[in-house]
């Protein structure tokens, strides 16, 4: 199904603790242990398993929402 995905974009996902700190702003103080102990590690075997950076054919970076940087994924070296 890997070689199927033409086009992905992958956002990268390294950065656990935006993604807490966005959650918990979007869902409330009380939902913090729950990123803690579910989201972040979770996000952590998915990127470890399937690496979809590897895949993407392109990372959007999405840090600044402002001002996205696009670079090249690693699916740009498939045929």
């Amino acid at each position: 199904m890997r070689q199927s995905w033409r086009g992905f974009r992958f956002p990268p996902g390294s950065r656990s603790d935006e993604a807490i700190r966005r959650g918990i702003a979007r869902d409330g103080t009380e939902t913090e242990g729950l990123y803690q102990r579910r989201y972040a590690p979770g996000q952590r075997l998915y990127l470890e398993a399937v690496r979809p950076a590897e895949l993407a054919d392109v990372i959007v970076d999405n840090s600044d929402p402002e001002r996205p940087v696009l670079s090249p994924g690693g699916a740009g070296a498939r045929p």
